[in-house]
């Protein structure tokens, strides 16, 4: 049976990952969309980097994997957590037993995630077909979802120290994370000099 906090946790989420894509949507597309595309299946793959840029990001951002000083405005929409909690303190509190498996777990998914963007963004970046202002809402899709990665390593390294935990599996799992955000910080550069030589007339 699918426990009620679940289901709101769900609908929330979706809901909050419906209106992130929608406003990406709206703030990244170029003016003209047919002077800076010329290949549907290029389309195709720029839209797909988009979107798991964002579901990155939404992710992060909606589970509260962020250290602050309080805990986020979605987090405690969805778990009723009170306003003046911290995100890591609300997060160890509700780490099923033990921590280091949960935040093992929770790491991994923000792996897994980040490196399918890089797939998608290194493919865009190394496809012709997208114009340079196509690849400026990719860039900056990916940029965001980098700054969301460097904050999630932080908060995971935060939780495992807080709870004094050093397992073996938890650490690859951070070492794994680091590393998935490096390879992303590579694909936004990727992306970043394909629009450059697009715009200089360096490539076509």
């Amino acid at each position: 049976m699918i426990r009620p906090d679940r289901a709101l946790r769900a609908i929330v989420s979706a809901s909050a990952m419906a209106g992130a894509l929608m406003l990406a949507a709206c703030a990244g597309a170029p003016m003209d969309m047919s002077a800076g595309l010329n290949n549907g299946a290029s389309v195709t793959r720029a839209s797909e980097v988009r979107h798991s840029a964002i579901e990155l990001r939404t992710l992060i951002e909606t589970e509260g994997w962020v250290l602050n000083g309080g805990t986020p405005l979605m987090a405690r929409l969805i778990r009723g957590s009170a306003p003046g909690e911290t995100s890591l303190a609300r997060y160890l509190d509700a780490a099923q037993d033990p921590v280091s498996e949960q935040m093992t777990e929770d790491a991994r998914r923000v792996a897994d995630l980040t490196r399918q963007t890089v797939r998608l963004a290194l493919d865009a970046a190394g496809q012709r077909g997208a114009g340079p202002d196509y690849l400026a809402a990719d860039l900056a899709a990916v940029e965001g979802a980098l700054t969301a990665v460097r904050r999630s390593g932080r908060f995971f390294a935060a939780a495992a120290g807080e709870a004094g935990s050093d397992s073996e599996t938890l650490m690859r799992a951070l070492t794994d994370l680091d590393k998935a955000e490096h390879d992303l910080a590579l694909a936004a550069d990727a992306l970043a000099e394909r629009r450059w030589a697009l715009r200089t007339g360096a490539v076509s």
